[in-house]
């Protein structure tokens, strides 16, 4: 149910073990290429209260936040993870019926895989002329080409 992300953070925590014990999965929407993002609602045990957890690209993320005071400083952040070739998701939160909240960004490292290098470098010997084509960020982009 959970996605590597999800878990690395919950093992940051220290709680990847334990979650599925303090709460019940009342939904989950996986990720959507279209609304570019994730959410699950659940009911904490411990109180039986709900939540809404959306994860997903920042700009997703920060149309659903009633406030968005921190968005300039998000953009800020997200540009600077692309400069170092890390892909931003923002997590907002919704305790109950409330407004979703921003709550944080994830940076995330993407890498290629262990063989581009050597696809790349046959295929130039090949002639072939190699071009990029992505969905990320352009720093991104540069970035993991450098690499």
């Amino acid at each position: 149910l959970y996605y590597f992300s999800d878990t690395c953070v919950l093992e940051s925590y220290g709680k990847a073990d334990s979650i599925d014990d303090s709460i019940t999965v009342k939904s989950f929407i996986p990720f959507d290429p279209t609304t570019k993002r994730t959410e699950i609602t659940y009911q904490d045990k411990s109180d039986s209260k709900t939540h809404r957890v959306s994860k997903g690209m920042p700009d997703a993320i920060l149309r659903l936040c009633k406030t968005t005071e921190h968005a300039d400083k998000v953009k800020k952040d997200v540009n600077e993870f692309a400069r170092r070739g890390l892909r931003g998701l923002a997590v907002a939160l919704s305790n109950g019926d409330e407004n979703f909240q921003l709550i944080g960004l994830l940076p995330i490292l993407d890498p290629p895989r262990d063989d581009t290098a050597e696809t790349i470098k046959r295929a130039l010997e090949l002639g072939v002329r190699v071009k990029m084509i992505t969905g990320d960020q352009l720093e991104i982009a540069k970035e993991t080409g450098r690499r």
